[in-house]
């Protein structure tokens, strides 16, 4: 990433703080997956995963791995 102003660098920082966020909610909810029986439950924290992956994505797509 080249130069960058103040205020750039803060929402970088920002982004890059957000995609560690949902990479470790994500793995969390995936672990919960593993083991939770209730299908209602389970329907929820699938979309929960879902829903972070999207948001995840569009960051990757500024701050790729």
């Amino acid at each position: 990433m080249g130069p960058m102003t103040k205020e750039e660098k803060v929402e970088w920082d920002d982004l890059v703080r957000t995609k560690k966020v949902l990479e470790d909610g994500i793995a969390d909810l995936s672990d919960i997956l593993e083991v939770e029986e209730d299908e209602s439950e389970r329907a929820r924290i699938q979309h929960h995963i879902q829903l972070g992956q999207e948001s995840l994505d569009a960051i990757r797509k500024a701050i790729p791995d």
